[in-house]
Order: structure tokens, then sequence, then C-alpha cells
């Protein structure tokens, strides 16, 4: 909903913008300028008068993850403004923890505007967390009744330019292990997400069930949808649709509770429709297909859409299209949103296509930038003897740097928590650590080609050795205080980053001995495919997986060996 008037309360921090804006009886928190948003409900006169007064109040679909539990144990991940909060209240919840990664929204609902909300988060049932969710679950020894997530979605990662997608960790298929092993033994996850993200829940639901020797998962899951009645998104996937993941066989008298709540007509311009149920599944359709198709490999490549579940190593579930489906057209529908906005968002490749575009924009940048004057006023060198073997080589540790950077940032937001901690951790750590190899690599002598004929294995051996490692020692210290983890993650960094400080500077003394010409040329070559390569690793993520992208970074350094072995033998 649009937000009109003045902000009653801003505030910056390293994750987003919050604006706080006054509505009839709530009020509304919006950040970025719309790319997200949540309510806090006004509750001046207090929870426990406002529950009072509201007693046989039925919100659907609210209640639906609480049918057929008395005083259940919740744990609600993204608790934003409160609602969710206040509707476990309602139903009678023995205990709610509530993780809100933002510690704006936190600080809104807990202090600055704790009256308004009638002290909301201070109720006895209530614990606030200020953590991202996943890692929370990861380290948390509790079992709930029923695990939340209702639309913790943003585009903030899109429009800010940053493309992390990093809040994807919530809904990969090692998080729904995660979630399973934390839930009683009727125990249920919810989910809202738009509807084109509801066909890979089912698929993720599917495979963990099938690693736990449950060969189906039809009797288990239900789906439904809120779909607009009239206006221009009639018609259209509807913006908020909804999962619910059962741990055991649904009953029937808990499917007719779920059902009798989506039945209760029109609200607010929206019906619910049901898009499977174990009593009703809807034969033929993708969640049917889904849910007790025999051949699942089969029904993935039958979709135009991207179906299977995404992973820690590959975590962009909001990618729904493959990259294969992706041509001119496209392009058109993205920037011809018109008056859709953040509803054509949704259904459309809008990170795949500001991807290429962003790739083209540096690619054009990089080369007028780097490459042009290297030509006009750096020329001679390329005149060396063997001057393709000195840019091959400066070429792929560019690029071979600027991918294990990248991937490793991405493997350990898990780790640490949140993305903030992260570039702190591992950015700084790697540019102390090469840093440190650099200086390390005027020790080697006179002879830096036979020097990096033995660092560069030295550094494969060791990069293989922390893709390998990384997955084992994130399971093993998740449960550890932050300030252990992040200890942890520069130990990692720091050898690796050592080794990838060496070969450059080295590199440059074999370049100069050649020729005085050749060595703007290493500068900038090797600069030129570290720009492309930041964007490169994204796109590669996406479509393979991170732990490709260590595979391919190091490729590159295989390339850079082979190549100054050769140039060395020419000195």
């Amino acid at each position: 909903k649009a937000v009109r008037g003045q902000a009653i309360y801003s505030a910056w921090n390293t994750m987003s913008r919050v604006d706080v804006y006054p509505q009839k009886g709530s009020r509304r928190i919006v950040i970025d300028a719309g790319t997200a948003a949540t309510t806090i409900p006004g509750l001046g006169g207090g929870v426990r008068r406002y529950l009072g007064e509201h007693s046989k109040d039925s919100e659907y679909p609210s209640g639906i993850a609480y049918i057929g539990k008395a005083k259940p144990r919740l744990l609600i991940i993204g608790s934003g403004g409160g609602e969710q909060v206040l509707n476990g209240l309602h139903y009678g919840s023995a205990s709610i923890e509530a993780v809100e990664i933002n510690p704006i929204i936190t600080d809104l609902v807990f202090t600055r505007m704790n009256d308004f909300c009638g002290g909301l988060f201070r109720q006895p049932e209530v614990r606030l967390v200020t953590e991202e969710g996943r890692s929370f679950v990861r380290r948390s020894r509790e079992r709930y009744d029923a695990i939340i997530a209702q639309h913790t979605i943003s585009n903030a990662a899109v429009a800010s330019g940053a493309l992390s997608l990093a809040e994807n960790y919530v809904l990969t298929r090692e998080a729904f292990e995660d979630y399973l092993d934390h839930l009683n033994g009727d125990g249920v996850l919810y989910f809202t997400r738009p509807e084109t993200q509801i066909a890979r829940l089912f698929s993720t639901a599917r495979e963990v069930f099938r690693d736990r020797n449950v060969p189906d998962i039809a009797t288990r899951v239900f789906a439904f949808r809120m779909a607009a009645v009239s206006g221009p998104n009639a018609g259209r996937p509807a913006f908020s649709a909804g999962f619910l993941l059962k741990k055991s066989p649904w009953t029937g008298a808990e499917l007719e509770g779920i059902e009798s709540l989506l039945g209760r007509g029109v609200s607010g311009g929206l019906r619910p429709e049901i898009l499977y149920s174990p009593d009703a599944p809807h034969t033929g359709t993708v969640y049917s297909d889904l849910a007790t198709g025999g051949d699942l490999p089969a029904v993935y490549a039958a979709s135009a859409a991207m179906l299977e579940p995404a992973t820690d190593d590959r975590p962009f579930f909001n990618q729904h299209a493959r990259w294969s489906s992706i041509g001119w057209g496209t392009f058109a529908d993205v920037f011809r949103q018109g008056k859709m906005g953040r509803y054509a968002l949704e259904d459309l490749p809008v990170a795949e296509i500001t991807l290429i575009v962003l790739l083209v924009q540096v690619t054009i940048v990089a080369a007028v930038l780097i490459l042009f004057p290297l030509g006009r006023w750096a020329g001679p060198g390329l005149a060396v003897p063997g001057h393709g073997l000195c840019l091959a080589y400066f070429a792929a540790l560019g690029l071979g740097f600027i991918l294990i950077e990248i991937a490793l940032l991405q493997r350990f937001t898990l780790f640490l928590g949140q993305p903030v901690y992260t570039l702190a951790a591992i950015l700084a750590s790697l540019l102390i650590f090469t840093g440190v190899g650099s200086a390390l690599a005027e020790r080697f002598g006179a002879d830096p080609a036979r020097a990096l004929v033995r660092t560069i294995p030295a550094l494969l051996g060791v990069l293989l050795l922390t893709a390998a490692a990384s997955p084992l020692v994130f399971r093993a210290a998740l449960a550890l205080a932050l300030p252990w983890r992040l200890a942890i993650a520069v130990a990692m960094a720091a050898p690796l980053g050592v080794l990838l400080g060496i070969p450059f500077p080295l590199g440059l003394r074999v370049a100069a001995s050649r020729s005085a010409a050749l060595v703007p040329w290493a500068w900038g070559i090797n600069g030129f495919f570290t720009v492309i390569g930041s964007v490169c690793a994204l796109i590669l993520g996406m479509a393979f997986g991170f732990r490709v992208v260590l595979g391919i970074a190091g490729a590159c350094y295989a390339l850079a060996y082979v190549s100054i072995a050769l140039a060395a033998r020419r000195i």
C-alpha cells in the first residue's frame, strides 16, 4: 500500500534506510523507500486489553499455522513490526521467539515505540532477538510447534545494486533441514511468498523428505494464494501466497479448519484460492506434480521456471527464471514495468537482467578507462616478445582473485549471520593478509619465476582445503558466540590471503625483467579482469553455485601457473 505524508522517524544503518509513517490505528515501517514494509499495530491501551476485546476475532489466514494446536511454541523469522507476534498471542501461544535481523526495527518496537504498540514485545511469552533467522535456528536448541516467516522478502539488494540476495539462506534445502530438526512431531512450517515462488517450496520440501526416506509429501503440504479480485493485478500471479508443510500428515480436522479460515470470502480486494490440498490435490498442476510425481528431474525439465531447490551453495531462491529463457523480450518486460511497480518485480527476472546489464556497463567503462589509455599511450608494451603469456598471467590473477573473494563473502555470510559482519571480517582480512603476502614476496630472492612455480601450487592446495573444510567448520562452530565465529573466519581467511598476495608482485618482477613497457599492461589487464570478474562471479554463482566459482578461480590460477612457467623458459 502507498504511504503518504511526512515520516515521523527515519534512520540509516549498514542494511537499509528505515522510515516510519503514521497510519490509522497503526504505524507503517517502510524499508529503502518501499522495497519492503511492515506494520506496528497501535495498541496504546495495552496488549492484554486489546486481546480481551478481540478474543473472538479470526483474521484469516493468520491462524492457519495454529490449527489443532493448544498453547503452541512459536518461532517467527522476520518479526518486523509485530503483527505475527500479536497473532501468536491471540491464538494462545505459550512462547514466541521473534527474530528480526534489522536492529533499527528491533529498537523501534522494543524501545522507541514500545508504548504505541502496548508493550507487545515485552510480554512474558515473547523474546525478541536481533539476528539473522537461519543462523539463529541453527544455533537454537528449542523445539517449536510452528515456524513462521510471513513475507520476509525484500528487493533492497536489487534496488541498491548490491545484488547479494543473502536473505535467501532462510529458504535453502539445508534451511528446511534445520527447520524440521527444530519442529515437534506435528510441527508446521508456514511461509508466505509471491505465488511464483511457491513451487520451489514444494520441490525443496519434496527433496528434503526424500533424503529422510519419506517418499512423498502429498499428505504434508498445503498451498493457497490471495488472488486480486479486480484492478491491474487481477489475473496475474498473486503477490501473496501461502505454503504450509507439516512434519506429519495433515488430519482431516486440520484440513477442514484451514479451509474454513480460507473460505470466508473476499477481504481487502483479495480472494483466497487453494492451490494444493491433500484432499483436493489439483491434479495436473505443478504443485501436484511436485508433491506426487515419481520423476522429479522430469518435472523440473518440463517447466520453463526454475523449480530446483535453492541450496546454501546456490542460495538464490528468488531466481525463478532459467538463464536459457532470457531473451530480448525479457529485457523489454523488465524495463517496461509501467504502473506495476513492486508487483512486476515478483514474476520477472530483475536480478538476472540487472546483472547482465551491469556486466555490459562495467565492461564498456573498464575498456574505456583502462584498455583504451593503455593502447593509446603504452602501445610499445605489446611489441615485447612473449607479451601474450605475461598478459594471460595477470588476467588470470585478476579474475581468479575476485572470484575467490566473492565466493568467500557469500559462503561466510551464513556463518557470521549478517552481511556487514562478513564484509568487515572477510574482506578486511583478505586485504590485510594479501598485503602481508605482497610484503613477503620481497624475500623470495632474485628468481621470482621459480618462486611463483612453487607458490601457486601451494595456493591451489590451500584453496582446495578451504573449500572442502569450510562447510564442516561452519556446522561445528555455528553455535559459538559471534566474537569466536569472527575469530574463526579471520583464521580461515588468513593463510589463503597471504598466498593470494604473493603472485602479483612476483609477476610484476618477471614482467619488468622482460621489459618495463609490460608493467603498465600488467596493472591494467589485472584491473580490467578484476572489475568485470566481480559481476561474473555473481552470474556464475547463480547459474552453477559458488563451489563452481571456486573451481573456476582455481582454474584461473592454474592458467597463471602455466603462463608464468612458459614465460620463465623464454627469459
